[in-house]
This record gives C-alpha cells, sequence and structure tokens, in this order.
C-alpha cells in the first residue's frame, strides 16, 4: 500500500526520543486495514522528513526487513530548488507546502540573497550538498536501501517500476497498456535566476562535480 497525496504521512515520531511509545505505534499500525487471510500486505510510508533526524535513522535501520528508496535528482536542478526555498530574498513561486501561507516568508534578520550566484559561497555551497548525506543513508541501509533517479522516473516510467517492485519483492506486477503517469511534488515555472546565466551554470556544475560523481555510483550500484 502507497500513499498519496502532497503532504508526508504521518508517523509515530511526535518527540525527540529514541523510540516511540507503544501507544503512538499500536495507534499508528490501526490505521493500516487488515490483511485477507493469506495474502501478505507491504506497508509503505512516504516520509522524508524523517531522515532529518539521525535517531530516527538510525531507529529506522534497526527494524527488521524495513527498505528505504531514496529518490534523487540532477544536484545542479536540486541547488536551485532548495536555493530558492531556503535562500532566495522574496522568491517568486508559492511555497511548495501550503500550510506556510502561500508564499515563502523569510524571517526578520534572517540571511537571504538575490541572485543564486551567492551559491559560488564554498559556506552556502556545502549546505546544499548531499553526497556525504546518501553516503551515510548506504553505510546505514546497506542492500535495504534503494536510489532512484528522477529522470528514470520520467523516461522509464514502467521500467523504473518494475525495478522498485522486484526490489520490494512484489511479484506479478506490470503497467496498464494505457497507465498514466502522473507527475509529484512538481513546481514549475521559473525560480531563481540560475537559467538566465549559462556561465553560472558552467560554474556550479564543475563545483558539483564531487556531487555527479558520487550520485552516479551510487546508481550503478543500485542497478540504474
Amino acid at each position: 500500500e502507497f500513499s498519496n497525496g502532497s503532504d508526508e504521512d504521518d508517523f509515530f515520531f511526535h518527540h525527540d526520543r529514541m523510540l516511540p511509545y507503544t501507544a503512538e505505534v499500536d495507534e499508528f499500525n490501526s490505521r493500516w486495514p487488515e490483511a485477507a487471510d493469506g495474502i501478505s500486505v507491504i506497508h509503505g510510508l512516504r516520509h522524508p522528513g524523517l531522515f532529518h533526524h539521525q535517531r530516527a535513522r538510525i531507529a529506522l535501520s534497526q527494524i527488521p526487513n524495513l527498505k528505504v528508496i531514496v529518490m534523487v535528482c540532477d544536484p545542479l536542478s536540486r541547488l536551485d530548488k532548495q536555493f530558492w526555498i531556503t535562500y532566495l530574498c522574496n522568491p517568486p513561486l508559492p511555497h511548495p507546502n501550503p500550510e506556510n501561507g502561500g508564499a515563502l516568508k523569510r524571517e526578520p534578520g534572517q540571511t537571504c540573497y538575490d541572485s543564486i550566484a551567492s551559491a559560488l559561497d564554498p559556506s552556502v555551497l556545502d549546505k546544499l550538498q548531499m553526497r556525504k548525506h546518501l553516503r551515510y543513508l548506504q553505510d546505514l541501509f546497506r542492500d535495504r536501501l534503494l536510489v532512484v533517479h528522477q529522470e528514470h522516473m520520467r523516461t522509464e516510467p514502467a521500467e523504473t517500476f518494475l525495478q522498485i517492485f522486484e526490489f520490494l519483492r512484489i511479484p506479478s506486477w506490470r503497467p496498464k497498456e494505457r497507465q498514466l503517469w502522473l507527475r509529484h511534488n512538481h513546481r514549475p515555472g521559473h525560480r531563481t535566476d540560475l537559467c538566465l546565466n549559462q556561465s553560472l551554470i558552467r560554474e556550479l556544475k564543475a563545483l558539483l562535480e564531487p556531487e555527479y560523481r558520487e550520485l552516479e555510483a551510487m546508481l550503478i550500484e543500485s542497478g540504474l
């Protein structure tokens, strides 16, 4: 069973303890429907925010048979999006989370920048890179981690889903003849001034070369 919608699924880590309370786990488990006799049901949870917390990552790694699927994207595209969300002054698009009132609002005194060229600052660039976090997940979950590239979902959705289902050991799944593949977590349109500055694109890609190499290595290890 897989979740749908734009928000993260609820989870039972409502506090900063090492493990959840038994009552929280029982309440969480009660949301899943009972499986029919003889049918094995896989429970899926979409909650990437969990991986912001080291205690939650370690606790999840101790759950037997738990598997993790991580969707990754082009490092430069991700940097552009994260800079828009985190650092850009007066961003032109609404925040992806509608609970934030529609527009990105900076707190008084919060550091922000007028141009993504500020991402050339090593102190900013380092905060926007992901390779060390991905390697940490790989070390933690090992063969229980599957890394999938966003581009594969766009260009080869059926093949990518087949590989995901094989990873989860879900048998006998095939896409429908006219399967409709929808996009999620997608924010089209102008975000920053990056696409207007080709020299900046080249410079940032050069600085992100370690990110590209690490990502390619992890995708090869995942068989993608």
